[in-house]
């Protein structure tokens, strides 16, 4: 992979955003709503209701598949995969009691936190080329107060070199982050229906350019993209305010 050009072919054309207090403080208090927590509005993140603590309580404690991999079981794995149904998401939400809730967005703002930590410094990721397949290792980095971040290689030494549009991004420009079969929906052309379970995928306006990051593991995959789905939501909840 050579030229000036190269990575930006990873942002494909359409196949046709983070309130903080300080830096890596995301303001999610107990009174936040839940669409800024993204109960309602990320449906592959099953609620639970066992007191969780640490990373390891992303995972079910029950005989039913995670999260990331209950849209296999779906009807419609065959052509590729599908999500469940908003309805469905706002279903279990609406089943929690409010100590549930309570529990459940301590559980995020807890997860947020670790992210933006981690964000802040920097994060080895793999962005990968929707039509090709084709992986380089960048990295990915955000700003203190989470309202933008930036994709660099990792190998300074290849000529590869992002359009100035893209090589910093505002999350407010973030459209939309999607995962699994959505990905089908997203980009038709997209390089291989059996990779998409390791892949999440951004939307960014005004250029209508989408990005792919592939994850080896699939907790590190759904952090990834519950955080980045619940910034984006907290940048438009506080968009929204400001124009009131």
């Amino acid at each position: 992979m050579s030229g000036p050009s190269a990575l930006s072919t990873l942002f494909c054309g359409c196949c046709a955003t983070g309130a903080t207090d300080t830096a890596g403080q995301v303001n999610v208090g107990p009174h936040t709503s839940n669409q800024v927590l993204g109960l309602q509005d990320i449906p592959e993140l099953k609620p639970t209701t066992d007191a969780q603590q640490g990373p390891e309580s992303a995972v079910p404690k029950s005989d039913s598949p995670p999260p990331w991999e209950s849209h296999k079981v779906a009807e419609g794995e065959a052509a590729g995969g599908v999500s469940p149904a908003p309805g469905r998401a706002e279903s279990r939400v609406a089943k929690m009691t409010a100590e549930e809730k309570e529990k459940e967005k301590a559980r995020l703002q807890k997860l947020v936190k670790e992210f933006a930590k981690d964000a802040v410094k920097g994060i080895d990721l793999q962005c990968v080329n929707y039509e090709t397949g084709e992986m380089i290792k960048v990295k990915f980095s955000m700003d203190g107060y989470l309202t933008s971040f930036t994709v660099t290689p990792v190998d300074k030494t290849d000529p590869i070199a992002l359009p100035p549009s893209l090589a910093k991004v505002d999350m407010k420009f973030i459209s939309a982050v999607f995962k699994g079969g959505e990905i089908l929906r997203k980009c038709p052309d997209f390089y291989a229906r059996d990779d998409v379970n390791d892949i999440v995928g951004m939307e960014v306006d005004p250029e209508k350019k989408q990005l792919f990051f592939h994850f080896e593991e699939s907790y590190l995959r759904d952090k990834f993209y519950t955080c980045l789905k619940i910034l984006r939501l907290s940048v438009e909840v506080s968009k929204t305010k400001g124009g009131e």
